[in-house]
């Protein structure tokens, strides 16, 4: 038992690392997402994995990045979602910021059913990325078997979302020094622009 929980341990471990360093590589918010909930889908055998980011303007989770379906499902599932804002884990999760495991999502009235689409889901495991006290987004794993999703399950997302809050913070701040880069460039040519004209005028 201590070896197996040994091995399980050593194997979050080295999936923390693989994320970490995969994250380490992009400052796109959206291939971020996108190759946090790859990793995990793919450690967790998940039949699907959602990773959302929170929109404050619009105060809604879009569905930015998914793993283990068609492409064309993201499109369906956010708009799904922003119709219906104030339903499903999506809503739970701005309105609690906290974590949720489902065993049985037919018997849960949190659980937003979407024909065709998510019929053979049984379990979900959804938790928020949280960075600063301020939601960032959410990942989401969808299981075939009920109750797929243990408490180490949860430590593990829980700890997957503190590397991916830290890789969105810091994509967050390159944008802004982006953006101020982009403002005072524009500032430095009108003044000479200004300074042509004056010169001109005198």
């Amino acid at each position: 038992r201590l070896f197996e929980q040994a091995a399980t341990e050593r194997g979050h471990l080295s999936l923390l690392y693989e994320i970490g360093r995969e994250l380490a590589t992009s400052l796109d918010p959206d291939e971020i997402l996108k190759r946090a909930i790859t990793l995990t889908s793919e450690a967790m055998g998940a039949r699907l994995g959602e990773a959302f980011l929170f929109l404050p303007e619009e105060n809604r989770l879009s569905l930015r990045a998914l793993h283990g379906g068609p492409p064309q499902w993201r499109s369906i599932l956010d708009d799904k979602l922003s119709l219906t804002p104030e339903k499903g884990l999506p809503a739970w999760i701005i309105n609690k910021r906290q974590p949720v495991n489902i065993p049985d999502v037919t018997k849960d009235p949190r659980w937003l059913h979407i024909p065709g689409i998510d019929e053979d889901i049984r379990s979900a495991l959804m938790v928020p990325i949280l960075q600063g006290g301020h939601l960032l987004g959410s990942l989401a794993v969808l299981h075939r078997q009920p109750g797929a999703f243990s408490t180490n399950h949860l430590d593990l997302m829980q700890a997957i979302c503190q590397e991916v809050g830290l890789a969105l913070s810091n994509a967050s701040q390159y944008q802004e020094v982006q953006r101020r880069l982009a403002e005072i460039t524009l500032i430095q040519n009108l003044v000479q622009t200004f300074n042509r004209r004056i010169e001109l005028q005198v």
